[in-house]
């Protein structure tokens, strides 16, 4: 009787692998369509756009037919180099009878092979093409199912991979007769290389039907690629001239600098990270700002708007109500740019607020954000001017007679401020300690870039200050040291 059963599990097992071959569903076939989302891993990791990949005819190569692949991009720009009007040449494919598929790129003589769906459970190979040519990576068949996927059952692999700097992962998977589901192209990862591109697989189309879509997403086409844009793009800097109008007397003016550190993801939108904690994005001429203290995006620029026009912009509990009164232009350099006079009236839509002049692209002259003033206009805090507009090193805008940073603590010569050597280290650990020996301070105040006061200490009788445990981010700060027996120090210090 055992041996009739086994004989029998073994029949099964013999026909279904018999099933599996007569069945097996190629990849690789005229009009099939790959919609793939691009995510870059290094510096812009919310930066994503859509790749489409194209069967589109034959062609004939060392006497072997193969296919070619088409390829098009959602958008383009410094790092997604490529074409956003039509599909173009990309490739050539072909695929042998029992499943292995090869690809070899249009700009090289090699051939790399893509998928094996005759491997089995357990079984490696070395592949070559991983992301990064030549990076040879061993993958494993880690099992094999079937799915109902786009209107039939199909062979499933999951397959880890290997490279000679890490250990077995779990990375991808393949389906019979689609592909990877990082894409077509994608079928093996590199584990360890750093600055790479994440790949998924978003929708997979025969004869433009739609027979798969990830459930991960509603769309097939996913474009988050903020680059160019006109307002806080990376490489922008503001310098402001600051005057003291609060609980500073000394020094009664310096120059601070804002810039955009890089790119953030919030809501679904990729926004612009200005220094530490403020973020903006824009759509049609429209700036929004990320209101922390709300959860939520708020216009802070309407470039649209004309004479007469309003805006409410939230700011914590406040509303303000911009409202233009007058529209011109200025320019500077060969730069000329429409400005917007406005009035923001506080809560109750009659009370003055601010006022002053927006420069389009550039923002508000007394300062980017409204958060710097008062719901009522009154007791808001020190007075900020914009001098300088610069974009990866040029200067678009500057007014005034000083350089875009110079500093002038006190109206103090800079040779006899600071004796930047007495205040160390620099940079310090968040938790680490600064050291201003023989400076005979009595208060040791913390601003942050953009002017807002987030510490203040008396050090009388010290020569150091821990940092621990004082809630101060990472990045740039100004401290200015002061007392009576002492001239008011004022420097960058860079918290790591």
């Amino acid at each position: 009787m055992k041996k009739t059963t086994k004989t029998i599990l073994m029949l099964l097992l013999f026909v279904a692998g018999t099933v599996k071959a007569q069945d097996y569903l190629p990849v690789v076939k005229d009009n099939a369509e790959w919609n793939v989302m691009w995510q870059s891993t290094s510096s812009w990791p919310t930066i994503r756009i859509t790749e489409s990949l194209r069967i589109d005819g034959d062609t004939l190569v060392n006497d072997m037919y193969y296919k070619k692949v088409m390829r098009l991009l959602s958008s383009e720009g410094p790092h997604w180099p490529g074409n956003t009007e039509e599909h173009e040449l990309y490739g050539l494919i072909r695929e042998e009878p029992e499943g292995k598929v090869f690809y070899q790129p249009i700009d090289q003589d090699t051939v790399y092979l893509l998928y094996d769906f005759g491997m089995n459970v357990g079984d490696t190979m070395v592949m070559s093409w991983c992301q990064l040519p030549d990076w040879d990576v061993t993958i494993r068949i880690d099992s094999i199912t079937t799915q109902y996927i786009a209107g039939m059952d199909r062979w499933v692999f999951y397959v880890s991979s290997k490279d000679a700097y890490s250990d077995w992962t779990r990375l991808n998977t393949w389906v019979e007769g689609i592909g990877a589901t990082q894409g077509l192209l994608y079928s093996c990862h590199v584990v360890s290389a750093g600055g790479i591109t994440l790949h998924e697989l978003l929708c997979y189309h025969e004869d433009d039907e739609l027979l798969y879509m990830n459930p991960e997403y509603d769309t097939c086409v996913v474009d988050m690629n903020p680059l160019p844009q006109d307002f806080a793009p990376l490489g922008a800097e503001w310098y402001f001239h600051m005057e003291s109008q609060g609980p500073i007397t000394d020094p009664p003016f310096y120059y601070i600098r804002m810039s955009v550190t890089g790119l953030a993801e919030i809501q679904g939108h990729v926004c612009s990270k200005i220094d530490l904690h403020d973020y903006v994005y824009e759509e049609n001429r429209v700036v929004y700002w990320y209101n922390q203290t709300n959860d939520a995006f708020t216009v802070l620029y309407d470039f649209n708007a004309e004479e007469g026009d309003t805006w409410y912009c939230d700011v914590g509990e406040c509303t303000f109500l911009v409202t233009v009164q007058s529209v011109d232009s200025v320019t500077w350099n060969g730069h000329t740019y429409r400005t917007q006079y406005v009035t923001a009236y506080s809560d109750d839509g009659q009370t003055p607020a601010f006022n002053g002049r927006i420069f389009e692209k550039i923002g508000y002259e007394f300062g980017l954000f409204p958060d710097r003033f008062a719901c009522d206009g009154i007791d808001g805090p020190d007075y900020l001017y914009m001098r300088c507009y610069v974009e990866n090193g040029e200067i678009l805008y500057h007014e005034g007679d000083y350089d875009c940073d110079y500093v002038v603590p006190n109206g103090i010569d800079e040779n006899d401020t600071a004796k930047g050597s007495l205040v160390y280290p620099n940079p310090i650990s968040e938790s680490g300690t600064l050291n201003f020996e023989q400076l005979n301070a009595d208060e040791l105040t913390i601003i942050t870039v953009d002017g807002r006061i987030v510490r203040k200490e008396n050090v009388k009788g010290l020569s150091s200050f821990n940092i621990e445990k004082r809630d101060l981010d990472a990045g740039l700060y100004f401290y200015m040291l002061s007392g009576e027996n002492m001239k008011t120090v004022v420097g960058k210090m860079c918290i790591k």
